[in-house]
């Protein structure tokens, strides 16, 4: 499937070079995505692209730059929410159980 068919293309002049990575070869796609809001987005470039291209043994897409930054703080974010809340509630637990709690020796 053409890239243009998934998005709009605008070629440029630049270096022409062959990436290499982990002994594969490597080629970067980049996007601009100005104004546009970059989760929904790479959410549905990632739907048309599972939906309409099916890749060679061998090949697969990563979804990196900006979005993978994005992901990585969505979830240490997640993570720094829980664990205040998970330790208010076992404090709070420990602590009102500590005042009911039958005495062992009576």
């Amino acid at each position: 499937m053409p890239l243009g068919q998934i998005a709009p293309v605008d070629l440029e002049s630049s270096i022409n070079s062959i990436n290499h990575e982990n002994t594969q070869r490597r080629i970067v796609v980049s996007a601009n995505l100005q104004g546009l809001d970059l989760g929904s987005t790479v959410e549905e470039k990632q739907a048309a692209v599972r939906e309409d291209l099916e890749l060679p043994q061998g090949y697969h897409i990563e979804w990196a730059g900006q979005f993978e930054s994005q992901q990585s703080a969505t979830k240490l974010i997640t993570l720094q929410r829980i664990y205040p809340i998970q330790a208010y509630f076992w404090c709070s637990t420990a602590i009102l159980n500590h005042g009911t709690t039958p005495c062992r020796s009576c």
